[in-house]
């Protein structure tokens, strides 16, 4: 009887996308919701309440560039990670003594940027 519970609790918990309902449900409510919001501004011309179209039309608006900036937001950690990977193989890179010139300043040039990108943050 109890592997059958712990088997029932493993499909429901490997079920769900989060273990938050609420995220789940807001992110499969708010696609529809802009769509229909979308749908709803295009179909306002002839209705005659001064104000509603603008409205939609602004709140979308916002809400495109909220979803823009958590995007942004999302793609500089993406970056981060990625210059921590690349600054880790130049660190172990520079190291050798037999690395043409050319190369070991094109590093350290690299370092400098980071460093520079990094005092900035």
């Amino acid at each position: 009887m109890n592997t059958k519970i712990k088997t029932i609790k493993s499909k429901l918990q490997s079920s769900r996308i989060t273990g938050d309902p609420a995220v789940n449900a807001l992110k499969h409510a708010w696609p529809a919701l802009k769509l229909a919001l979308t749908v709803l501004e295009k179909t306002l011309d002839g209705v005659p309440i001064p104000g509603l179209k603008g409205a939609i039309g602004g709140f979308l608006e916002l809400a495109n560039t909220a979803e823009a900036s958590i995007k942004n937001s999302e793609d500089v950690l993406e970056l981060q990670k990625h210059v921590t990977k690349l600054t880790n193989i130049f660190k172990r890179w520079y190291r050798v003594n037999e690395l043409p010139l050319e190369l070991r300043t094109r590093i350290e040039t690299f370092f400098g940027w980071v460093h520079i990108a990094y005092l900035l943050t």
